[in-house]
């Protein structure tokens, strides 16, 4: 069975939790660069939940579910990010290797000195992964349980609650 995640974007009536917990923190900040890296199926919620409030700009880019040639515009919309948000993107991957990758191509989206914040869906909680429903992987890892890989990638990183914030000091 071939895994996607493309079914695990269920949630078209309310912006992802990555948005309030950033908002909680330090929030957004007008003129930033924000690239939603894995952005399912619903980016206009997203994007509506941070520009009603801030003027920045927004963009969303999903292999699994939006087009390549919406893909390619998300990337080409600005050079590089001041913020990239990467929400509940690890827990669908089945593959710590994957993971680390993904994390480091959201990483190279920033410009130096941009934030990538990452949040994860913990599900049961056990650590065991398994198949959710067709096509859907769940990792239920705690979101702690992705510290060690992030702190092994990245010099800078910390966990807020639920909010892991990487800073890019560096190229990778």
């Amino acid at each position: 069975m071939s895994i996607t995640s493309a079914a695990t974007s269920v949630n078209k009536s309310k912006p992802p939790a990555i948005v309030n917990l950033i908002k909680k923190i330090n929030g957004f900040h007008d003129g930033q660069r924000i690239l939603d890296y894995g952005c399912g199926k619903y980016p206009e919620v997203t994007e509506q939940a941070i520009t009603e409030e801030y003027d920045v700009i927004y963009s969303g880019y999903d292999p699994h579910n939006r087009t390549p040639e919406e893909n390619t515009k998300a990337l080409q919309r600005f050079r590089k990010a001041n913020v990239v948000l990467l929400s509940n993107v690890l827990n669908v991957l089945q593959h710590k290797a994957v993971q680390a990758a993904i994390v480091i191509k959201a990483y190279r989206e920033l410009v130096m000195g941009g934030t990538l914040y990452i949040t994860v869906y913990e599900g049961d909680k056990s650590g065991s992964g398994r198949v959710t429903k067709k096509d859907c992987w769940q990792e239920n890892r705690k979101t702690e349980d992705y510290m060690e890989m992030l702190r092994d990638i990245f010099p800078h990183v910390e966990r807020k609650g639920k909010l892991i914030i990487v800073y890019k000091t560096k190229e990778i």
